[in-house]
């Protein structure tokens, strides 16, 4: 009993013999028709008390019996659901293992498993939709993600799977709903910013895209990938500038085209037709300063081809044999054999025969076939025959190793000796001939 009860039961004893004494006299109680007893007062008070206190005590045994019961009861539920619990976890984690393995079919076979006794099971629904998109069901994975998504709304996988299913059967309108619900509780995931990002992309809509770059471009941390997603910033920026320069609206097409070399200095069709839309506009020195700070940066041959149409057609040649010489200083060595063979393409083409010659001897011998084919070219027009053979020689022989050149199919890396794996990244039966 609570001390509650106690101190009610003793106020209550105190009161029936106060009243008791209060009145003296004896009771007459009835057992039976014939027999009876006489019982002072108090005494019948004490008893009734007594029998109280005993149905009191049965009563609360009784309710403490049945607590009992109740609690047992709760308990081996509380055991049969943890049972089960513990039964579904290691069946998860078994279907997670099969399913990283590879064996799609047997974890299918474990989720279907949990699904029958757990149908909300939301990490169940979610694997088993994914072994249904690999197997080509893309509406079956559609329907159990989007069953998952209702019962998990704010599930970051989940509605990561959705959107995969949404990309997958060419709903691009409810991917990208989907991925900006994902962006509403992450919007810093570069994951997620990529995504919607592409799928701007591919819808064409430059705008959206640049404003979601800058912010990929924000959170970027590793330096390499900055540059990577700054050269990709500069890449939008651009397309944008051409959906100006396609409309005919040139200056806004050159300041997108600036902006995109700002964040990038490597975009060089930002500089070739940053430089055209100069040239359209009229400003010719602008396109061909444009195009040398480009040359700088990038040392593209295409630049320098571009600045070369432009100064031939204003015999400017001083200032292009100047720009030749610049570029070729500042390259390395694969971009700077590229500029002497068109530097040396320049000259034959001029008709200054001993320029090109000595512009293609700065280049190391059997170098490169066309290389040599430009060579005897040179020395066949000086009319210097045992030079000339010499040329063609090795043009032959260069042509001939790159017609027997082994070359991976995978890596694509030049192999000596025919192998059944390629020696660098082991791929089976990849040796091929270079001119197959």
């Amino acid at each position: 009993m609570t001390l509650k009860n106690i101190l009610l039961l003793l106020i209550f004893i105190l009161l029936s013999v106060y009243i008791a004494f209060l009145n003296p006299h004896e009771v007459e109680v009835y057992l039976t028709q014939s027999f009876s007893l006489r019982l002072p007062m108090v005494i019948l008070l004490l008893g009734f008390i007594l029998v109280g206190v005993v149905i009191t005590g049965i009563m609360h045994w009784m309710l403490k019996v049945k607590s009992s019961f109740g609690d047992m009861k709760t308990h081996f539920q509380k055991q049969h659901t943890e049972k089960r619990q513990q039964w579904c976890q290691e069946q998860y984690e078994k279907g997670k293992n099969v399913f990283a393995g590879g064996n799609l079919a047997k974890a299918n076979v474990v989720f279907n498993k949990i699904l029958e006794e757990f149908p909300n099971h939301v990490g169940a629904l979610n694997y088993k939709g994914d072994i249904a998109r690999r197997k080509g069901n893309s509406n079956l994975a559609l329907e159990l993600h989007l069953k998952a998504s209702k019962i998990a709304p704010k599930s970051f996988k989940t509605l990561n799977l959705l959107a995969e299913d949404y990309s997958t059967t060419g709903s691009l309108a409810e991917e990208t709903a989907t991925l900006e619900k994902i962006r509403q509780s992450e919007p810093d995931s570069p994951l997620i910013l990529s995504r919607i990002r592409d799928l701007n992309l591919k819808n064409g809509d430059w705008k959206n895209a640049t404003v979601l770059q800058k912010r990929i471009v924000a959170l970027t941390e590793d330096k390499e990938q900055k540059v990577k997603e700054e050269d990709l910033f500069g890449q939008i920026i651009y397309k944008n500038g051409l959906v100006y320069w396609e409309k005919a609206q040139v200056d806004s097409a050159i300041s997108e085209f600036k902006k995109a070399l700002r964040i990038s200095p490597r975009c060089v069709p930002a500089y070739i037709t940053l430089g055209d839309a100069y040239l359209k506009s009229g400003n010719k020195k602008n396109a061909v300063k444009t195009w040398e700070v480009g040359l700088t940066f990038t040392h593209s041959p295409m630049l320098l081809l571009r600045l070369q149409k432009l100064l031939q057609e204003a015999d400017d040649l001083k200032s292009l044999e100047k720009i030749y010489q610049d570029a070729i200083k500042s390259s390395n060595n694969s971009v700077k054999d590229t500029l002497v063979l068109l530097k040396g393409i320049f000259y034959m083409d001029r008709g200054d025969t001993e320029e090109a010659i000595q512009a293609l001897e700065t280049i190391p011998k059997d170098q490169s076939m066309l290389h040599s084919v430009l060579l005897a070219n040179a020395y066949q027009q000086k009319k210097d025959t045992p030079n000339t053979e010499k040329a063609t020689h090795s043009a032959f022989s260069l042509a001939k190793e790159s017609l027997l050149q082994l070359v991976c199919t995978e890596c694509h890396s030049p192999v000596e000796e025919w192998a059944s794996n390629c020696p660098k990244c082991k791929a089976w039966n990849s040796l091929k001939l270079a001119s197959h």
